[in-house]
C-alpha cells in the first residue's frame, strides 16, 4: 500500500526505481515492460486462431439445428408427452356380462384386481428406471428386482404402457392410492376378472378369457380395445364378446409434477356389457358331468361327451366334454402359467368341446335317418319284411350282421329295436331285386337331417362332420365308389363323421316330429343400461321334408328298442323312453366309440340325451347306462 504521506515526485522516484531493479529502462514505462511481455501474454498464430473460428460457427450451427429438431421436428411429440405428464387419463373398464342359467343361478362373477403398469411417457422421459423405483414397483408387487428389469426389457407393445403385473393386492392397492405422489411413472389400474363355478362342469360351454395375440390387438385397437385386455378366447365368452364386454369409461385429471390431481377434466360412465341367460340347466349339467366322469374312470378312456336337447325348441339343456379342465386359470396367466402349460401339453386335449367339434363315425345311431328315409321314398312300408340270415354276400365279399344266424325276418321297427344291419344294407345299397336308397338321396336325406353341415349353435369352432361322395373318393383314394360302401354307410360305418351335437339334433327331430331345430344355449340377453331384455326364438332348420306318419313309425322303433330289443336296460326309468344304442368301429385293435341316444318321455317328449364314450366299447353295454342314471336322477330326485 503507498505511504499516505509521499507526493507525486516522490511516487514517480520510487516507480522508477521498481523498474530499474527489474531490468527495464525509465522510458519503458512499469506496464510496458519489452523483456517479459513474450511470457505473460499468449502467441497464438492466424491459423489456429481461423480454426477456433470455424469450431465456434460449427457449433454454433449445430445447436441451431439441435433447437430445430426439438422445437419444430420433434414439438409434437415432446408435447404429447408433457402433456401426458400433466394430464392423467384413466380407463374405468366396464363390468362384463354375467351367464345365468336357465333357473336364474349365476355362473360366473367379475373379481376386481388391480394391474400396475409403467407409464410409457414417463420411460420415453426417463430411458434409465432407478433401483429405488423398481425396489417401490418390488414391494407392491413382490416381484424380484430381475423379474421387474426383464419385463422391461421385454416389452410387447410400443404403443402402450408396461404391465408389470395383473395381481397387485387390495393392501398394495390402497398403499398405492394413499400416496400416489411416490410412484410417479407408474399408473394402477382396476381390471376385473372372471371367476368360473367349476362345480358344474361348464368350462367348454363358457369358454374364458385370454390376452389378445397381435393379430386380435391390430382388429380390435380401433374398437375401444387396449393392448393388454383381456377377450373372449373359446366357448361363450368368445362368441358373445362383443355384447358381454360393454364399453369402457374414462376420466381425464389434471396433476402436479408430484401426480398430485389438481383438478378433474373430464369423465365418461363406462356402459355394462349385457346379462345372458342361457338354456342350460346348472343341476342338470352337474349330474351329467358326474356320472359320464365316473364311467370314464371305471373304462379308464377319459374321452367322451354328453349332450341334453329339448327336441321342441333346440334349447341345450347340458353339455358336457370330457376331460375337463379349470377355465379359472387363464384369468391370470402369469401366475398359473405351469398348469396352462400341463393343459396344453396333455395328450387327451382338454380344450377340446368334442360335443360340438369331435367328429366320429355314427354306428348304429345313423339307422334312425336310414329308416325314416326308406319310409318317406316309399322303399318299403312299416310291413315290409326282410330276411335277416346272418348278412349278405356280393360276389367275394360278406357284409355280416352283428348276430350270428341273423335276425329272421325283419320289419323296420324290429330293425332299429334290434339294429338289424342286414336290413339297413337292403334299404341303403339295395340286394338282388330290392331297390335302395343309393349314395345320392342318403346324402340328400342326412344333410336335411342338419349332417355335413352346421346346425348353427351359438359356440365358436363347430365341425360339420362328414358324407362321403363318388367324387371324394376318387380324389383323395384314387378309387371308384363301390356297393360296400354304400352298405358300409347305411349302417353308420366306413367314411361317415358326425359330431355327438348332430346325433342329439337327429334324435330331437325324431322325437319333434320331423322339425330340425338349430341348437342354441342362449335363452335371453338383458340389457341393463336400457333395461330391456331380448328373448330368443327357436330357428328350424327344416321341416316337412319327413311325413309325421312315417317318423311315427321310426319313434315306434326306438321305443321297441327299449321294450324288446337293444336298449332294454332303460325300462327301470319312471317314465316311457325310446332309444337307439350304438357302436362305431374304428378299425385296428382300438376298442369301438360307444354310443347311446334317448328322449323321454315317449308320448311327450320334453329331453334328448346323447352320450359317446371314445373308445368305450359297445353302446348298450358302456353308454346307456350313463343316460339311464341321469335320466332316472332327472325325473324323480330333480323333477324340474
Amino acid at each position: 500500500m503507498p505511504n499516505p504521506f509521499l507526493g507525486p515526485d516522490d511516487l514517480l522516484q520510487t516507480k522508477q526505481k521498481y523498474s530499474i531493479r527489474n531490468g527495464a529502462t525509465a522510458g519503458d514505462g512499469f506496464f510496458m515492460n519489452k523483456k517479459y511481455s513474450g511470457k505473460i501474454g499468449l502467441n497464438i498464430s492466424q491459423k489456429k486462431l481461423t480454426y477456433l473460428f470455424i469450431s465456434l460457427i460449427v457449433i454454433f450451427f449445430i445447436l441451431i439445428a439441435r433447437i430445430f429438431f426439438l422445437q419444430i421436428i420433434k414439438n409434437k411429440e415432446y408435447r404429447l408427452i408433457a402433456e401426458g405428464n400433466r394430464i392423467s387419463t384413466e380407463i374405468i373398464p366396464s363390468s362384463r356380462g354375467i351367464f345365468f342359467d336357465r333357473n336364474s343361478n349365476i355362473l360366473v362373477s367379475n373379481i376386481p384386481k388391480y394391474s400396475l403398469f409403467l407409464e410409457r411417457n414417463f420411460l420415453n422421459l426417463t430411458p434409465y428406471v432407478s433401483e429405488k423405483l423398481i425396489s417401490k414397483i418390488s414391494d407392491l408387487t413382490h416381484l424380484t428386482p430381475e423379474e421387474i428389469k426383464e419385463k422391461i426389457k421385454t416389452d410387447e407393445n410400443p404403443e402402450s404402457n408396461i404391465l408389470l403385473s395383473r395381481d397387485v393386492s387390495y393392501t398394495s392397492a390402497m398403499i398405492f392410492k394413499t400416496h400416489p405422489q411416490k410412484y410417479n411413472g407408474l399408473k394402477l389400474q382396476l381390471s376385473p376378472q372372471r371367476a368360473y363355478d367349476n362345480s358344474h362342469a361348464l368350462s367348454h360351454t363358457l369358454g374364458y378369457l385370454g390376452k389378445m395375440d397381435s393379430e386380435e390387438w391390430q382388429e380390435l385397437k380401433n374398437s375401444g380395445y387396449s393392448f393388454f385386455d383381456f377377450i373372449g378366447k373359446s366357448g361363450l365368452e368368445k362368441q358373445y364378446e362383443k355384447i358381454l364386454r360393454g364399453t369402457p369409461g374414462k376420466i381425464k385429471r389434471e396433476v402436479n409434477a408430484s401426480g398430485e390431481i389438481i383438478k378433474t377434466l373430464s369423465y365418461v360412465e363406462p356402459q355394462a356389457g349385457k346379462n345372458l341367460t342361457l338354456t342350460l340347466d346348472q343341476k342338470l349339467n352337474a349330474k351329467l358331468a358326474e356320472v359320464l366322469t365316473q364311467q370314464t374312470q371305471d373304462l379308464n378312456h377319459p374321452k367322451a361327451a354328453a349332450v341334453a336337447l329339448n327336441p321342441n325348441t333346440g334349447e341345450v339343456l347340458a353339455l358336457v366334454s370330457l376331460p375337463e379342465y379349470d377355465n379359472n386359470l387363464f384369468s391370470n396367466p402369469q401366475k398359473f402359467n405351469s398348469e396352462i402349460n400341463s393343459i396344453l401339453q396333455d395328450e387327451n386335449q382338454p380344450l377340446f368341446n368334442r360335443v360340438i367339434t369331435g367328429e366320429y363315425p355314427s354306428g348304429s345311431t345313423f339307422k334312425l335317418l336310414m329308416a325314416a328315409a326308406a319310409l318317406q321314398e316309399k322303399l318299403i312300408t312299416e310291413w315290409t319284411q326282410i330276411l335277416s340270415v346272418g348278412g349278405i354276400t356280393i360276389d367275394v365279399w360278406n357284409f355280416p350282421d352283428w348276430q350270428a344266424g341273423g335276425h329272421g325276418l325283419t320289419n323296420v321297427t324290429k330293425a332299429l329295436a334290434q339294429s338289424v344291419n342286414t336290413f339297413f344294407y337292403y334299404i341303403g345299397g339295395g340286394y338282388q331285386d330290392f331297390e335302395g336308397l343309393g349314395l345320392e338321396r342318403i346324402r340328400s336325406y342326412a344333410e336335411k337331417f342338419g349332417l355335413n353341415n352346421l346346425l348353427g349353435i351359438d359356440l365358436p369352432n363347430e365341425s360339420t362332420g362328414f358324407l362321403p361322395s363318388r367324387t371324394w373318393k376318387q380324389e383323395i383314394k384314387n378309387e371308384p365308389w363301390y356297393i360296400g360302401d354304400t352298405y358300409h354307410l347305411s349302417i353308420g360305418q366306413g367314411d361317415i363323421l358326425v359330431t355327438p351335437l348332430q346325433i342329439a339334433s337327429l334324435t330331437a327331430t325324431i322325437a319333434n316330429g320331423g322339425k330340425v331345430y338349430s341348437p342354441h344355449l342362449v335363452k335371453e340377453i338383458y340389457d341393463p343400461i336400457k333395461d330391456k331384455t331380448q328373448t330368443r326364438k327357436p330357428k328350424i332348420l327344416h321341416s316337412n321334408f319327413i311325413d309325421s306318419k312315417n317318423v311315427a313309425i321310426v319313434q315306434r322303433g326306438l321305443r321297441q328298442a327299449v321294450t324288446s330289443g337293444s336298449a332294454q336296460g332303460m325300462l327301470s326309468l319312471p317314465v316311457s323312453s325310446a332309444g337307439k344304442t350304438g357302436t362305431a368301429q374304428i378299425g385296428g385293435d382300438a376298442n369301438p366309440h360307444a354310443w347311446f341316444t334317448v328322449y323321454a318321455p315317449y308320448e311327450n317328449p320334453e329331453i334328448v340325451l346323447t352320450v359317446l364314450i371314445e373308445n368305450g366299447g359297445g353302446g348298450e353295454k358302456f353308454a346307456l347306462p350313463v343316460a339311464r342314471e341321469v335320466l332316472q336322477w332327472y325325473f324323480t330326485e330333480y323333477n324340474p
